[in-house]
């Protein structure tokens, strides 16, 4: 019969090398208003070109083997969803942000 207290120091290893499987993908950051105002329209593209490669390496990520087996993925998932929705969020602040400074208007 195993003790009390080999069960929890189990049960505790378990919880603390699931809590290391999931993959840290990263976040894009709002814009700040100081970065808004100070912004240009070649620097907005190249912001938005940015944060699509950084879509684009998060759909590219494969999932962690020993992450699968411990948590079967499930915060692999919402780590993944968690990143690009902050990256289409960044986006759609840089869209109308160009929108705003007429970017892409004939001069």
């Amino acid at each position: 019969m195993v003790s009390r207290t080999a069960a929890l120091m189990l049960a505790l290893c378990i919880l603390m090398l699931d809590g290391c499987t999931t993959q840290r993908l990263g976040r894009m950051l709002p814009l700040s208003e100081e970065s808004q105002k100070i912004m240009g329209c070649p620097d907005i593209d190249a912001e938005i070109a940015r944060a699509r490669k950084f879509k684009d390496d998060v759909n590219k990520t494969a999932p962690d083997p020993e992450a699968l087996m411990m948590d079967f993925g499930i915060g692999n998932a919402v780590e993944k969803k968690e990143a690009l929705d902050s990256a289409d969020r960044r986006i759609a602040q840089l869209e109308e942000l160009k929108k705003t400074k007429n970017c892409g208007a004939p001069r």
